[in-house]
């Protein structure tokens, strides 16, 4: 089964395709990353074509106009299948506008829940139906660092409903005792597709996977959807 991926960013691609590995056994020769570009991100914009790099008004651009998904699936839809990666943190900014209840109005994971429906509905509107059925999104609530703290601290009932999550997770990396001071150094001196691949390197495996979604409810949900493509072979 043949997979692409349209993400935000390098870091994003590189804890996906280890989901994928964990959930459907797929590996990385099978994936095609349609944006960002694997080796490039949005630190180096102003010099690099727009394919190169990514971000969410880029992940929406990208959407609306419909190229990438119909080259994609050309001829092969059934051969293949395709996941939208967009995080949640940006949803108030001009052009994602996502309506949501007060998040003092609901209870904690069922604003979780709400903000990542929304989120779908929004990406829905963007790809105007196309291709539904071969389409699974990876909305993270609020970034995708939120999916990765669960591997260091296992104490947060609800990694998504964190402020922050990116810079958390640094916090956490630097502190924890499951890693040296040498392989904390090598992970800073990595770009961050390898760092990210790095850090979610347990993702691949599908038993501590389904052990890290019970503190992510973004997480688990793009896990469960990924069930569909399940192969007898997966």
């Amino acid at each position: 089964m043949k997979t692409g991926i349209i993400a935000e960013g390098k870091s994003d691609l590189a804890v996906i395709i280890n989901i994928l590995k964990g959930k459907l056994g797929i590996d990385q020769c099978d994936i095609q990353p349609l944006l960002p570009e694997l080796f490039y991100d949005e630190t180096d914009l102003f010099k690099m074509r727009e394919e190169q790099f990514s971000n969410w008004t880029i992940v929406k651009k990208k959407c609306l106009e419909g190229t990438l998904l119909n080259q994609f699936f050309e001829g092969l839809i059934d051969d293949r299948f395709l996941v939208v990666h967009i995080d949640s943190a940006e949803r108030f900014e001009t052009g994602f506008e996502v309506k949501e209840p007060k998040k003092e109005d609901v209870p904690e994971l069922e604003y979780v829940d709400r903000v990542r429906t929304a989120i779908v509905s929004k990406l829905n509107d963007w790809l105007g139906g196309e291709f539904n059925d071969r389409i699974v999104f990876a909305v993270a609530v609020e970034e995708t660092e939120a999916w990765l703290i669960p591997i260091f601290k296992t104490d947060i009932e609800e990694t998504g409903l964190l402020t922050n999550p990116k810079r958390q997770l640094e916090q956490i990396i630097s502190r924890t005792n499951l890693l040296s001071d040498k392989e904390k150094k090598r992970l800073s001196q990595m770009d961050k597709f390898e760092e990210f691949y790095e850090i979610s390197r347990s993702f691949r495996k599908r038993k501590s996977l389904g052990n890290y979604v019970r503190y992510n409810l973004s997480l688990k949900i793009f896990c469960e959807e990924l069930e569909k493509f399940q192969t007898s072979s997966s």
